[in-house]
């Protein structure tokens, strides 16, 4: 049986149980599915975090990341960070095939900084890229042995639950994102027009803070933005089947966008200005709306907000992912790579 080590030294403590419990990061939550759909293809997955107990679920032995050196594997697959093949055990680090499972932009200058290029040259791992926008992104000079493209999957709790109708839906606009990726002018853009043409709109904003939006609860009232913790899979499921967009203007740094696939496998559309991933996640009238410019942008929120046969030709264009985006698939693509198959299964 192939053993497989899975590698994500992100400062987040998880292991398979996070997910349930709390919202978990995007890197984090794909490597809880990816592990689980890897194990279900009989291969001896283990996955070691900084979450410091040990258990076994389903498969999967999760370890912490101060056991490195104690584990024996055919293929190691470190999230992004090629260092971590620096502390394997001797007989692992020489023989296992090494794999870096690229989730964000890697710049040359990056690398340098974090001192990431030395084990690159080191170690010669193959790359694994989340989406095309990354792959294409990804210089050319550093030395990976290979290269491959391989698409995160959607949680099962976005998968199956029956939905609601446009009529059953509230104006509701949904931002599940970082505050840094374009809150402030999406912000700007909801009081300034989309609020005004469309006065019962609702924008909620899941793992924002007061103090990130820069305004005071009157203000927050007044505009109709309402702020939640950060949520777990389920809850965002429940919650996607209320509302009637993501709106989310996407960022440079934004590789796939977990949130935009998720949204569209509960049928909610995206509308962004198609910055980063979004180009690539969303088709344009088709499973969303991509306004490059500013104004675009927020005649195409109030159209999709307000127009009921516009939102239910993209809301079924976005629920077509459904059958192509589950992390059996992806896992998959996994196993095409791990096993060396020409053509993905």
């Amino acid at each position: 049986m192939t053993r497989i080590l899975f590698i994500c030294n992100t400062p987040h403590s998880f292991n398979w149980q996070t997910k349930s419990i709390e919202g978990l990061g995007g890197i984090e939550t794909t490597v809880v599915e990816l592990t689980n759909a890897l194990a279900r293809l009989n291969y001896k997955v283990t996955a070691i975090t900084n979450h410091k107990e040990y258990s076994n679920y389903k498969g999967v032995e999760w370890r912490s990341l101060k056991d490195i050196n104690k584990i024996s594997a055919d293929i190691v697959i470190s999230c992004n960070d090629a260092r971590t093949f620096n502390g394997l055990s001797y007989t692992t680090r020489s023989h296992a095939r090494k794999i870096t499972w690229l989730h964000n932009p890697l710049a040359i200058e990056k690398a340098i900084r974090k001192k990431q290029l030395w084990p690159i040259l080191r170690h010669r791992p193959e790359l694994v890229s989340v989406g095309t926008y990354l792959h294409k992104n990804t210089s050319i000079f550093f030395p990976f042995k290979k290269r491959h493209i391989i698409e995160h999957g959607v949680s099962d709790e976005f998968l199956s639950p029956p939905l609601q109708t446009y009529e059953a839906r509230l104006p509701r606009a949904v931002w599940v994102s970082q505050k840094q990726r374009g809150l402030s002018q999406t912000l700007k853009i909801w009081n300034d027009t989309i609020l005004p043409a469309v006065p019962k709109a609702e924008f909620h904003l899941f793992g924002i803070t007061p103090h990130d939006c820069g305004m005071t609860h009157e203000e927050l009232q007044k505009s109709h933005i309402i702020l939640h913790p950060r949520a777990t899979k389920r809850e965002l499921a429940q919650f996607y089947n209320t509302a009637r967009i993501l709106l989310y203007p996407g960022a440079q740094d934004e590789t796939f966008c977990l949130a935009a696939a998720e949204a569209q496998c509960m049928g909610l559309p995206v509308v962004t200005k198609g910055i980063g991933a979004l180009s690539e996640r969303v088709t344009h009238n088709y499973d969303g709306l991509i306004g490059k410019r500013k104004k675009d942008f927020s005649e195409m929120a109030i159209a999709a907000l307000s127009n009921p046969a516009l939102w239910q030709k993209l809301s079924l264009g976005a629920l077509k992912k459904r059958t192509s985006s589950s992390w059996n698939k992806a896992a998959h693509h996994w196993h095409a790579l791990i096993q060396g198959y020409k053509h993905m299964p």
